[in-house]
């Protein structure tokens, strides 16, 4: 039984986020926004702890990273890889991660395949920049993700190494593109695992999409409040009546979130691996229909336990793993992190260590 985390890689300004959203932009804008007025419900921000509001091209933040994630059980980061037709973005620490060796933990890709929107700003038609494809014209990115599954941290499952696509049915003849990569790994000696996050219940299987599981996505949970009830769940104080009068808003307590991720597990085709919600609060991100959680480490390692009845076996050696998603070690922007914060210090990390203990 083992964990992994989502790890992004946007802790630091770039030219199309400064021209978009101001100069200097990173996601702390996000957490700062989410802490300001009165829209964040008490008890739903997180402030960063030890870390600080850190910048990823400093090794020293991503060795104490790895410690960290190690101190908290998990088995590897998932790190968002950003690649459009030939350009990447936010390459630089991925870089830095196969350059300098830090964090000293595993870690493997996850495509990070969608457009960049002002959704924001409640503004999600305007395209900043449109996801493209050429994997089924050129292997460079393969090619690409095979310089990165060579590197000896990288993360294995029965001797696999895993890739995550964010939006594999959006690649352009994903099946064939799949098939090619995994002909091209085979002839460098890797045997690649692919798994796909799953935004609905109605796909098809992993099988049938080229894959070799699905990962339970956000999507799905969150898409299925109607407006009905979005209502009728803003009435249960005045103060929250006036978040949705004004913003559509929503609060959730932790443990009702996790048991409706829980409950929706089932409904996704076989295999596919369950999912976590570390915490949660997009308000810094939102004009309009934000949705929060309260954080709760106890709640957290409970999940994480109930998580792993629902785990399927990959893989079917002696490296075979029992797998549970986490969402996120340091998604700041929408309040889903694990990293040590001032209001809860390393409670996540040690709620994580106690689940995942309690597991082996």
């Amino acid at each position: 039984m083992e964990a992994f985390a989502y790890y992004l890689p946007q802790f630091y300004p770039i030219d199309l986020n400064s021209t978009w959203w101001g100069e200097g932009f990173t996601e702390w804008v996000s957490v700062v926004r989410a802490h300001r007025g009165w829209r964040s419900p008490s008890g739903t921000v997180l402030t960063p702890g030890e870390l600080g509001f850190y910048d990823l091209r400093d090794p020293e933040v991503r060795h104490r990273q790895g410690v960290l994630a190690a101190q908290g059980g998990l088995a590897a980061f998932c790190l968002y890889h950003y690649y459009s037709a030939g350009t990447r973005l936010l390459p630089r620490v991925e870089d830095a991660i196969l350059r300098d060796g830090n964090p000293d933990f595993p870690f493997f890709l996850g495509w990070a395949n969608h457009d960049w929107t002002l959704a924001w700003r409640g503004r999600g038609d305007q395209v900043t920049f449109r996801q493209e494809y050429d994997e089924h014209l050129r292997d460079d990115h393969v090619e690409r993700i095979l310089e990165a599954v060579e590197d000896p941290r990288y993360y294995r499952v029965d001797g696999r190494p895993l890739v995550f696509l964010y939006n594999p049915t959006q690649v352009v003849e994903h099946r064939t593109v799949f098939d090619r990569w995994r002909t091209v790994a085979d002839r460098r000696g890797h045997e690649l695992m692919l798994i796909g996050n799953a935004p609905v219940t109605n796909i098809g299987t992993p099988a049938s999409e080229g894959l070799d599981a699905w990962v339970q996505g956000t999507s799905f949970v969150f898409g299925s409040m109607d407006p009905r009830r979005r209502a009728v769940r803003s009435l249960r104080s005045p103060r929250e009546a006036a978040r949705y009068a004004r913003h559509r808003d929503v609060h959730w307590s932790y443990d009702e979130l996790a048991r409706a991720f829980q409950e929706s597990h089932g409904q996704f085709p076989h295999p596919t691996v369950p999912l976590v919600v570390s915490s949660w609060n997009n308000v810094g991100r939102r004009s309009h229909r934000a949705s929060t959680t309260g954080v709760s480490p106890t709640g957290f390692e409970r999940a994480l336990r109930e998580a792993a009845s629902q785990a399927p076996v990959l893989g079917a050696g002696d490296g075979a793993r029992r797998l549970v998603a986490v969402n996120a070690w340091n998604e700041w922007g929408e309040g889903m992190t694990m990293e040590p914060s001032v209001e809860h210090g390393r409670d996540m990390l040690e709620a994580s260590r106690r689940a995942l203990a309690a597991l082996d």
